[in-house]
């Protein structure tokens, strides 16, 4: 288990950083997570001080699976907390299994929805809208976005129509409000 956990650690560097500055992106105040940035200044030594205890243990093939499900399950549980996070934020997210291609004609995109077994011819400003449904962004940067890209302004009440249409008439995005 140590050679994974060393391999894995170098790429789970950084990310608290990246997950405060997302969520300070759609209005969650760094301070609202105090209790874990005060735990990392408490306790630096705290992920060594588990490996070096992992380690000791006569770990068995069956331990080692059940730390791979505990694994597996926080980062699940972890990522569902984050959703809930930026739905409350305004902005849903897309359907994992829906697919956007591009079709025949220029600047025009396939949605293809498993569920319903059909496929959407989309433009470019649709598909430009719901590739920003990704759970990284807040409304006003999507508008502000949308506007620079098409030079056309789109005002938070437009999103939030085209977004309540694409949920009710299509399903494209899990819940969240603009």
């Amino acid at each position: 288990m140590v050679p994974y956990l060393d391999r894995r650690i170098r790429e789970e560097l950084h990310h608290d950083e990246w997950l405060l500055e997302d969520l300070e992106r759609i209005g969650v105040p760094g301070a609202a997570f105090r209790t874990f940035e005060k735990h990392t200044h408490l306790d630096p030594n705290h992920r060594d001080e588990f490996d070096r205890a992992l380690d000791r243990m006569p770990l068995t093939d069956e331990h080692h699976e059940i730390l791979e499900v505990s694994a597996v399950h926080t980062a699940r549980l972890a990522a569902r907390a984050y959703r809930a996070i930026v739905q409350r934020a305004g902005m849903p997210v897309l359907r994992r299994d829906l697919t956007i291609a591009a079709a025949a004609e220029p600047r025009a995109r396939r949605l293809h929805d498993p569920l319903r077994g059909a496929t959407y011819e989309i433009g470019e400003d649709v598909d430009f809208l719901l590739a920003r449904c990704d759970g990284r962004q807040g409304p006003e940067e999507v508008c502000r976005a949308f506007g620079e890209r098409f030079g056309t302004p789109l005002e938070r009440r437009e999103l939030g129509e085209f977004l309540g249409s694409a949920r009710a008439e299509h399903g494209f995005a899990e819940e969240g409000t603009a």
